[in-house]
């Protein structure tokens, strides 16, 4: 940029260059956007300050012009500049970044608030280290106090970020346990109904079975055996699926088997794991609710009766539990699909859910099909 631009504009130019090369960083590493742009101006302040505290130490030691052209000078500050980077980069890492969640939201006000003063400081300072070098009549206190200033600004506002930061992921650590709360309440009172079913069934048999014993006594055998067909029947209709051993599991599925079946889809299930595991209830409740009902829903809005499938495979290998999970929706719905991808809150739960007990969840999706999978590690039975 140097050598197509000759005046000092290039070096507004080289900032703007060095920010897209932390942007993409951040893009790459999977950064949110929120937190690329704010650490992006931060480090591109470090890097500024960094500069600035070398000059200024190189300063007594050399005029503005000698130091402009005498190599030797030149190499000391970019090795003194260079440490004083690595050293601001680590304290920041180490005593600020760490305690940010990136899984955080800002909305664009917030966000430009923050911005505001890192960047308009960045730009100053910036503004600043130049008229330094190339106008060394500024007072050197002046200098000292102005750059002071500026550092102590950028870091309460470093400060007010973090702490936001950690406010936000304790109001969406509450939401969590709300949602996991309102997800253990529906299914203890889904046990309960079905509890007062399974009683209902009992009456009702009872009652059946006095009638044909008191149709056998009586020699009415064709309207006993024509009696126990309904019945049966009755029964195979309401009875409760055996979709796994596991027994909340199964009563989860089996609700969903039915919820399916009322909007026309087929809930095909493979399972192959244990009694019981050392993992909560409602913590596989909550994230096979999560993607049923996302699968579910997305599959009866489907104009194909023929592709309304839902397919899921669970299995326990070496202490991993192994979720696959695939459903076809709408191709026009990709567009809000996407949407959903990134901001759905069903997803945005198992996410949780899951990267709070150690395993590791992945969803995607290929032309019309949508596949998820999980793994959940460490667990026993």
């Amino acid at each position: 940029m140097s050598t197509i631009i000759k005046d000092l504009a290039s070096t507004f130019w080289k900032l703007l260059l060095i920010l897209s090369i932390y942007v993409l960083l951040g893009h790459r590493h999977k950064v949110s956007a929120p937190h690329t742009f704010f650490w992006s101006i931060i480090l591109l302040g470090t890097v500024l300050g960094a500069e600035f505290v070398g000059f200024l130490f190189m300063l007594p030691l050399a005029s503005a012009e000698k130091y402009a052209h005498q190599e030797v000078f030149v190499v000391i500050n970019i090795i003194l500049t260079t440490l004083i980077e690595i050293i601001s980069v680590i304290l920041l890492k180490k005593f600020v970044y760490r305690n940010v969640n990136d899984g955080q939201k800002f909305n664009l006000t917030r966000l430009l608030a923050f911005l505001s003063i890192p960047v308009i400081s960045t730009l100053l300072m910036h503004t600043l280290l130049l008229q330094t070098i190339y106008s060394p009549e500024f007072s050197f206190l002046l200098i000292l106090i102005f750059f002071v200033g500026l550092t102590i600004i950028n870091l309460s506002v470093v400060y007010l970020y973090v702490n936001l930061s950690k406010q936000y992921s304790n109001h969406e650590k509450m939401s969590l346990e709300k949602e996991r709360l309102e997800q253990e309440i529906k299914f203890y009172e889904q046990v309960k109904q079905s509890q007062q079913e399974i009683r209902s069934i009992k009456h009702d048999l009872r009652n059946q079975l006095l009638v044909l014993l008191n149709r056998l006594e009586n020699g009415e055998t064709f309207e006993a055996i024509k009696a126990i067909k309904q019945t049966l029947s009755n029964m195979s209709s309401r009875s409760a699926y055996i979709l796994t051993e596991h027994q909340a599991l199964n009563f989860l599925l089996s609700e969903k088997y039915k919820q399916a079946e009322a909007l026309g889809v087929s809930l095909e299930v493979k399972s192959f794991i244990p009694k019981s595991l050392n993992i909560d209830d409602e913590i596989l409740v909550a994230i096979f609710g999560n993607l049923l009902d996302n699968a579910i829903q997305a599959c009866s809005r489907l104009k194909d009766e023929r592709l309304k499938t839902v397919k899921i495979e669970i299995t326990f290998f070496k202490n991993r539990l192994i979720i696959e999970m695939s459903n076809p929706f709408e191709v026009e719905e990709e567009i809000t699909r996407k949407s959903r991808f990134t901001e759905g809150i069903g997803r945005k739960n198992i996410a949780k859910l899951v990267e709070k007990n150690g395993g590791i969840y992945e969803s995607w999706y290929e032309d019309s099909k949508y596949f998820a999978c999980i793994v959940l590690f460490n667990l026993t039975y």
